[in-house]
């Protein structure tokens, strides 16, 4: 079961007994995600729905996700964000990964590969920051009402 909360600074909090997801969008069309723990699959829906909003906010969106912390996660946590990257892959300028490993952060950019280089791996949190803070401040288009709900 997960339990949701609202921070003071605005960002949702999901939790388990095992792993916790902190969301935030700091921007239109920027959602960042922090993964800490061990996230099963329950962490699915509120990580699409916030990838989704995203979406509505702008007409191209940026992905933060700092898995520093993250201890492991369920493979359909991966395989559901995944498909939301390749289904909205038009839209999605980048996709910026903060990961502990240098090794992982290669891994990264080979799977970037495949995304037409949309992924963006991190091992140091002051690239991270710099990506965001540059994210925020970047101008983007809103979606018209009408292109919002067809």
């Amino acid at each position: 079961m997960l339990v949701r909360g609202e921070q003071a600074d605005g960002s949702e909090r999901w939790s388990s007994p095992f792993g916790q997801l902190t969301v935030r969008h700091p921007a239109p069309g920027v959602v960042v995600f922090v993964e800490v723990g061990s996230l099963d699959i329950l962490f699915v829906d509120p990580i699409i729905a916030h990838s989704n909003r995203a979406l509505e906010e702008a007409r191209t969106v940026e992905v933060f996700v700092d898995c520093y912390d993250l201890a492991s996660y369920d493979p359909e946590v991966r395989n559901a964000a995944t498909r939301w990257l390749r289904r909205n892959a038009s839209r999605v300028t980048a996709q910026h990964m903060l990961v502990r490993s240098r090794f992982t952060t290669i891994g990264l950019a080979v799977v970037s590969l495949a995304f037409g280089g949309l992924i963006h791996g991190h091992h140091d949190r002051a690239s991270f920051e710099a990506a965001l803070a540059q994210a925020v401040r970047r101008p983007r288009s809103r979606l018209t009402p009408v292109e919002l709900h067809g």
